[in-house]
């Protein structure tokens, strides 16, 4: 499985070797490793990294809104680091959302893949902040909320509830707050 970690505002590709009775190996960010984990009843993680022992312990950052959040605090030695884990569907998503996005002005809401319009969230001269749901689309069998990548209006919309749509079609586009 491949994943984007993100740290620092850094991205990281993490590819997970497939699961084994003995260790396990993994790239991060082309550089190999061996790994050994085991799940502690506390909830902890014990993670035996390239002969070297670590405790993890994960948690939900305060605010994180549901199960789809990719945000997740790490403990390690005392230590806390705020990460962004994703799959490579929902790099995929993030990416397309905010492709040729400027946070203050205006910008499009694409599809991220091909799939079919479930449901307009917003109407035409809506008001929008960062994050806010706009276009739910179906892709894979999964439905994925769009959302706008920054404040604004919606200015127009360019699709319709049971439309087909292709990657990289513009669905909505939010206009700058007047």
């Amino acid at each position: 499985m491949r994943y984007t970690v993100i740290h620092n505002d850094q991205n990281h590709a993490l590819e997970l070797g497939a699961a084994s009775d003995g260790p396990r190996t993994f790239l991060l960010n082309g550089e190999s490793h061996s790994v050994e984990v085991v799940y502690l009843p506390n909830g902890v993680v014990s993670l035996l990294v390239d002969g070297r022992s670590y405790d993890v312990d994960f948690e939900r950052p305060a605010g994180a809104q549901d199960v789809l959040d990719p945000r997740v605090n790490v403990r390690v030695r005392g230590e806390v680091f705020q990460l962004a884990v994703m799959d490579e569907r929902q790099a995929r998503l993030q990416a397309a959302a905010h492709r040729g996005a400027h946070h203050d002005g205006p910008h499009n809401i694409l599809s991220p893949m091909p799939g079919k319009v479930v449901k307009l969230l917003k109407e035409v001269g809506a008001t929008v902040k960062a994050g806010e749901g706009v276009v739910v689309v179906e892709a894979m069998k999964m439905e994925n909320e769009l959302k706008s990548a920054g404040p604004g209006v919606i200015a127009e919309i360019k699709c319709k509830e049971g439309q087909p749509v292709e990657a990289g079609t513009v669905l909505v586009v939010v206009g700058p707050l007047v």
